[in-house]
């Protein structure tokens, strides 16, 4: 499961596009929730991401 959350104004769509690339061989379950502010005032995005390893 991952949750990426973007600051206001942030380039949402561009953002979208990029996690599409990166995370596309990955069946994710996936939310983007824009909030503000986020840990720091600087940043535009975060990513949260929580994984299950079988073994």
């Amino acid at each position: 499961m991952e949750r990426t959350n973007y600051s206001s104004g942030a380039k949402w769509e561009e953002y979208g596009l990029l996690h599409h690339e990166a995370f596309s061989i990955v069946n994710l379950c996936t939310s983007m929730i824009e909030v503000s502010p986020l840990t720091a005032p600087s940043y535009q995005i975060e990513i949260e991401a929580t994984a299950i390893l079988n073994s």
